[in-house]
């Protein structure tokens, strides 16, 4: 059995090992993406020098509006409860962009607009994609290659840690410990055992979560695996607007109210919330609608407030813990464990390092795989010239 085992271990490794390895070290990277963000583009996220008050929040637009072209205007603000950190502003019409500003001059301290040249982004893409283009409801090779490596990835991961098993508890001391006065070999075979067992369960949870993103199927029995029915996504067509002079007067209203937003309500939202939620990492307020992101919680599952336009007093809150569903906590904790924010620091460096240990490991057996070929090989000879020598 183990042989077999060992078989299928190899054979499946052989064609897939590339594949993974390239996973598993872009996952890492994007491991400690905001991190490296910070340390890359240190003006960007803060601010020039601390202190004692934040400007309001309309001056605050008023003067970074003033140093930016008509085109862009700031919608959003997601505010930072560090004090050393910039605001930051999403931009009308661009999705997943933002604008950075010194919450104490006004200053705007850089961009980040979605679509340009983004090292972390391109990183995303290859990780899912492996930087394919990507279009929705059509056939793409990227997502099927990493979407299959995945899941044939769990199957490798499982045979190895059966193979590790020694077959007496007195070997367990060896197959934990890795020789590095015998030779190179030694050195990777003991790498590959003890790398291996100690990141396989951390590297099974990371494939398990992520192939909820590669296979809708995947996705639906993984979610009924934990009571949750998924809803079948529909394509439907946008209505046709007949009414020309409707729809521009639509666009013109809206308009209008976008120019005259209350950003002194904004501020009475934003100061009470820094009272009453200290503990929150950010708070992010709109048009008449403002959220909480607690510290490992995906923002699109957190607390959300509303509240007056005009006054700024808060009309409704709920509160994440008390109104999420069963299937926003599943999705919760499969971003928290894919991710790597289940606990903090802590999870996001065991992620990381298992991450890399994982990209190591078919390296490593790519090089045991080639070094035994050579062995048998020097093998095979010597023992032909032995033949010929009698």
């Amino acid at each position: 059995m183990r042989k077999f085992l060992t078989k299928i271990h190899l054979w499946l490794s052989i064609p897939l090992g590339i594949f993974f390895c390239l996973l598993c070290f872009s996952g890492a990277v994007l491991v400690y993406e905001d991190e490296m963000l910070e340390l890359m583009h240190h003006d960007r996220y803060f601010v020039e020098e601390v202190k004692d008050t934040h400007l309001d929040l309309a001056t605050i637009v008023k003067t970074a509006q003033a140093q930016l072209p008509d085109s862009l205007k700031l919608t959003t603000v997601s505010i930072p409860m560090e004090d050393d950190k910039n605001y930051s502003f999403g931009i009308q019409g661009l999705r997943k962009s933002s604008i950075y500003v010194d919450p104490y001059t006004g200053n705007v301290r850089g961009q980040r607009i979605w679509g340009e040249p983004d090292f972390f982004r391109s990183m995303m893409r290859f990780h899912r994609w492996l930087l394919m283009p990507m279009k929705r409801d059509s056939f793409n090779l990227g997502k099927f290659i990493t979407g299959w490596t995945t899941l044939i990835s769990v199957f490798i991961l499982l045979t190895g840690i059966i193979i590790w098993v020694p077959k007496s508890w007195k070997y367990v001391k060896k197959r934990l410990t890795i020789k590095t006065g015998k030779g190179a070999y030694r050195f990777w075979y003991d790498f590959h055992l003890v790398g291996g067992i100690f990141s396989s369960l951390v590297l099974i949870a990371l494939c398990l979560t992520g192939l909820t993103w590669s296979f809708p199927w995947y996705r639906t029995a993984f979610y009924q695996t934990f009571g949750v029915e998924l809803e079948q996504r529909t394509n439907h067509a946008p209505p046709a607007n007949n009414n020309k002079q409707g729809g521009n007067n639509e666009r013109q209203e809206r308009k209008k109210e976008e120019s005259t937003v209350n950003y002194f309500a904004w501020q009475e939202v934003i100061d009470e919330l820094r009272a009453t939620r200290p503990d929150c990492e950010t708070i992010r307020v709109g048009d008449g609608s403002a959220s909480i992101v607690n510290p490992g919680v995906n923002f699109r599952l957190s607390d959300k407030y509303t509240f007056n336009k005009s006054t700024g007093e808060i009309t409704d809150i709920k509160l994440y813990a008390e109104t999420a569903t069963r299937r926003q906590k599943v999705m919760q904790w499969i971003l928290a464990i894919h991710f790597g924010t289940w606990a903090g620091w802590f999870s996001k460096l065991i992620t990381f390092l298992a991450a890399m240990i994982g990209a190591a490991l078919p390296i490593t057996g790519y090089y045991m795989w080639l070094k035994k070929k050579v062995i048998k090989a020097k093998a095979r000879k010597k023992k032909k010239l032995k033949a010929e020598a009698a």
